[in-house]
């Protein structure tokens, strides 16, 4: 079943006004969601059994990585009841990662301009390595050892996807799949 723009986490777009770890949970929350979204209808598209379970396997993650952050979340919201700002540097840097890989203009165009399998792969690298580099620069400036811990594992489970997507373009080229 496919999932909407979801407004409790920044629905297809984003607005940041002051960035401090709750923002920053929230947009990892957006970030697992944009990926749901991005792996569920790349699935859809794809003929090869192969390749289509692959996809609904890292969308599956997706949805239990925006699980777990907003748990996180909630958990932020019940235990700091004044919520410390980012270093305005660490802030900034993060913030355009998160405009830069999370939410293009128009989702579903760009998700509509893919055409390719390969396509699919190269995207979803680049993604992956964008997400990586997210979660890590989350866990250094987080100051909660929970977010940090989350984060870490997070990154850890983005490598993984990172080797997958690596494992299965070598397979595409083998195998010579397409949509």
């Amino acid at each position: 079943q496919d999932q909407e723009c979801d407004e409790s986490v920044g629905g297809c777009g984003v607005m940041i006004s002051k960035f401090n770890h709750q923002e920053a949970v929230r947009l990892a929350t957006a970030i697992e969601e944009r990926g749901y979204r991005f792996y569920s209808a790349a699935a859809k598209r794809v003929k090869d059994e192969f390749a289509r379970n692959i996809l609904a396997f890292l969308a599956e993650q997706e949805n239990q990585h925006k699980e777990a952050f907003q748990k996180l979340g909630e958990r932020i919201a019940e235990t700091q009841s004044t919520i410390e700002e980012l270093d305005p540097e660490a802030s900034s840097y993060i913030e355009a990662l998160a405009k830069t890989y999370i939410f293009p203009e128009n989702e579903q165009d760009f998700i509509d301009s893919i055409q390719t399998f390969d396509e699919v792969l190269q995207y979803s690298i680049q993604a992956e390595k964008d997400s990586i580099l997210f979660y890590l620069e989350m866990a250094e400036n987080s100051k909660n050892q929970d977010s940090v811990k989350i984060f870490k594992a997070l990154t850890n489970e983005e490598k993984k996807h990172l080797v997958k997507l690596h494992e299965l373009a070598r397979l595409v080229e083998e195998r010579g799949i397409h949509y």
